[in-house]
């Protein structure tokens, strides 16, 4: 993220406004953000009419004042608003501005229009630094915050979709807000989870996006449209002996009930919304890469000899068998086949793993090949195991 206040050596300022323009009791706020900390940082409620426009132009009168006050000379005004842009093109704004349309303007707005063309009086060059909307700019990005804490109820909408635990272990969500939109993400969940699960985690992480912007009403767009009354019902629901990832998503929803009094979600058809988006982020989070392991021991004619192997898949170069050093048994070699994996997997940079294997995972046994195992899964993303039969990798060994 951007995070630039200078530019030459003219200072850099961010402003915003921002109202929900048209709506019963619109609310406007502004806001000047000059840096992290700095104290002269300002936002508050827009006096007179309630309107984005008006508002841009407060903190801009603000912003002029403040350095006017600090003694710059030159300034940078930086913002994402259009028409205050097309104003300085235009020269409708500015020490010299010929107002053509003045007779257009209420009194209020032509006093507020005067005090901004005589703070320009007082610099040698003010600029206007047009932001796009998707550009990821701490400074806008502070200033909107703040801006909107003083803007009453401010409406967005979003999309979520769900895709249940696939057979590489994890579960898929997509949250799309709108095209080009920084907040636009993916996520996964490990273990068993229903496409519902999924979108619990979608709306949770959705809700917290939409608290941290401001926004106090938002309207969610699911396949599902009782999620919400799922979330708060669960309270009167009875988890006695929550295990897994039933208590995980148990918490989450906790979590989540917790963040639904912050603010008003409204839920609707998730075919009135942009499912198809939602579902190709949700797509597009990679899986896990699938391994079989596998250990034995025979006992032999005079002495065991173990040896274990780990399959990729078919004709897969990354195929292998081994024998075992020191120690013969099976529940050695089956572990090591689990260490050789994950070895391999680091090799080619992948991040997410399902291991089929027919350990038995017992306290107290292996511990210092299981240690060795524990140290390279925390290199992972994610790495599941799965029970498998034996019998399913004998024909491989086989052909070794």
């Amino acid at each position: 993220m951007a995070n630039v206040f200078w530019e030459a050596g003219v200072r850099i300022v961010d402003i915003y406004g921002v109202c929900n323009d048209g709506s019963p009791n619109a609310k406007a706020g502004f806001s000047v953000f000059w840096s992290f900390d700095d104290d002269r940082n300002r936002s508050g409620a827009v006096p007179g009419s309630q309107t984005t426009y008006r508002a841009i132009l407060t903190a801009l009168r603000v912003a002029l004042s403040t350095a006017r006050a600090d003694g710059h000379q030159e300034l940078i005004i930086r913002s994402n608003d259009n028409s205050l842009h097309q104003m300085f093109v235009r020269s409708q704004i500015g020490a010299n501005a010929m107002w053509r349309r003045q007779f257009q303007m209420g009194q209020k707005q032509r006093e507020l229009m005067m005090a901004i063309n005589a703070e320009f009086r007082h610099f040698r060059n003010v600029t206007h630094r047009l932001v796009l909307k998707k550009a990821d700019i701490r400074g806008q990005t502070e200033a909107e915050r703040m801006a909107r804490l003083y803007s009453g109820v401010f409406r967005g909408s979003v999309t979520i979709y769900g895709i249940a635990t696939a057979r590489d272990g994890i579960a898929r969500c997509g949250i799309f807000w709108k095209e080009g939109d920084a907040r636009n993400e993916s996520g996964w969940l490990s273990g068993k989870h229903g496409e519902k699960c999924a979108e619990m985690y979608a709306l949770g992480r959705a809700v917290q996006k939409a608290i941290e912007k401001g926004i106090r009403e938002l309207t969610v767009y699911s396949n599902w449209e009782q999620l919400v009354r799922f979330v708060k019902a669960l309270k009167y629901y009875d988890w006695q002996t929550p295990t897994g990832c039933l208590s995980r998503c148990m918490e989450r929803c906790k979590e989540l009930e917790m963040k639904l009094q912050q603010i008003t979600v409204v839920m609707k058809d998730g075919k009135r919304g942009n499912i198809p988006e939602a579902r190709k982020l949700a797509e597009s989070v990679a899986g896990c890469v699938i391994v079989g392991t596998f250990g034995a021991c025979d006992a032999g004619n005079n002495e065991p000899a173990a040896r274990y192997g780990v399959f990729w898949g078919p004709n897969d170069r990354m195929n292998e068998i081994r024998q075992v050093d020191g120690t013969q048994s099976a529940r050695k070699a089956k572990l090591m086949a689990i260490r050789r994996a994950l070895e391999i997997a680091l090799t080619h940079k992948m991040s997410k793993l399902l291991i089929k294997n027919d350990y038995e995972w017992k306290d107290g046994r292996d511990e210092e090949l299981i240690s060795e195992i524990r140290d390279l899964q925390n290199k992972f993303e994610c790495v599941k195991y799965v029970k498998h039969c034996p019998e399913e990798f004998y024909s491989v060994l086989e052909k070794f």
